[in-house]
């Protein structure tokens, strides 16, 4: 029955969508086949303790629906809704349709932005732009750009009943601010973050925290439940280079994790090499590992790839894990 509402719902977007200038249907289709040799380390993106071949996507596969009201003087209310499945199975999460992104919003071209709902923490904005593989595939950074923060937790990368803000950028400088409220005794998190984007420059700064109303995160030696990371990128004509650093902290434990990550993307023949290595050292010891990526997608078109990636991470006094994958992904 669920399933039933969820597909005549989306339908009905779909159909309003449709009729209406100011709304827009976006979405991606991404599958692939990979395989990797069951290593025990953590490796993100990677097929964990399976040596069989998966098809599996690389870049989460999704539908979404945003749209926009001018409402005059500069003013504009908008709204973002963002489904994900997966495109093997046709399968998704019955229980949030729309878990990825929920948001409504106000915008005045002159001030920001002001939104409610689901969406991305500001400081997984400093972290995506500095992977090259942009947190999909088995060659990704991913979730260690977190340094263990919140790592027990969904809410890491988006927190859910929050109030944000994005300003508008001035001379190249903007902001994200963003807390979410606590309901249920579930954890709430907060955080802001400043970047700066220049003509060849890309440069930002953000903190997260977790604002407990259950123990969980905070009483997890694994888990740190402060982040404070940093970002810079130098575009060249036809290449960039990329650094990131970031710091977890759990208060109770006392404990420390710093994450380094270098990359580069470059652009040669018909499509786009990237290449990233990261290193984290925990207190904890048993956390310490490192990660290699590298890959290359092939452009069909402006909104279609063939890609080959691979990735290989050793956590330490555990084997070797790696993974490689090939695919195609489609934008439209």
């Amino acid at each position: 029955m669920k399933k039933a509402l969820t597909t005549l719902a989306l339908l009905a977007m779909a159909s309003a969508a449709s009729a209406s200038s100011n709304v827009q249907i976006y979405g991606v289709m991404d599958l692939g086949i990979a395989k990797g040799n069951a290593g025990a380390s953590s490796n993100p993106g990677g097929n964990g303790a399976s040596k069989a071949w998966q098809m599996k996507q690389s870049s989460a596969s999704r539908l979404g629906f945003r749209g926009t009201e001018d409402l005059g003087g500069g003013l504009s209310a908008s709204f973002l809704l963002e489904h994900r499945f997966t495109p093997d199975t046709g399968s998704y999460s019955a229980t949030s349709p729309f878990f990825m992104q929920s948001t409504v919003s106000l915008s005045h071209k002159d001030v920001g932005t002001l939104w409610l709902g689901r969406d991305y923490a500001p400081m997984f904005w400093l972290a995506v732009k500095t992977d090259p593989f942009g947190m999909d595939g088995v060659g990704q950074i991913g979730a260690n750009q977190y340094a263990d923060f919140n790592s027990n937790s969904e809410i890491a990368s988006r927190t859910n009943n929050t109030l944000g803000f994005k300003s508008r950028r001035f001379n190249g400088l903007s902001f994200d601010l963003a807390y979410s409220f606590k309901e249920n005794g579930s954890n709430s998190q907060s955080g802001g973050n400043v970047q700066y984007q220049g003509e060849n420059i890309y440069a930002g700064l953000g903190y997260a925290k977790v604002n407990q109303a259950i123990p969980a995160a905070g009483t997890n030696l694994n888990s740190n439940d402060e982040l404070l990371n940093a970002a810079f990128i130098y575009s060249f004509e036809r290449f960039r280079v990329m650094a990131y650093a970031a710091q977890g902290k759990n208060k109770n434990f006392r404990t420390t994790t710093n994450l380094y990550t270098v990359g580069m993307d470059a652009r040669i023949g018909p499509g786009r090499f990237k290449l990233a290595v990261s290193q984290l050292d925990s207190d904890v010891n048993a956390r310490d590992r490192n990660k290699i990526g590298i890959g290359y997608d092939y452009d069909l078109s402006k909104s279609t790839r063939l890609y080959a990636d691979y990735g290989v991470a050793k956590q330490k006094n555990l084997s070797r894990n790696n993974a490689v994958a090939v695919g195609m992904r489609l934008a439209f």
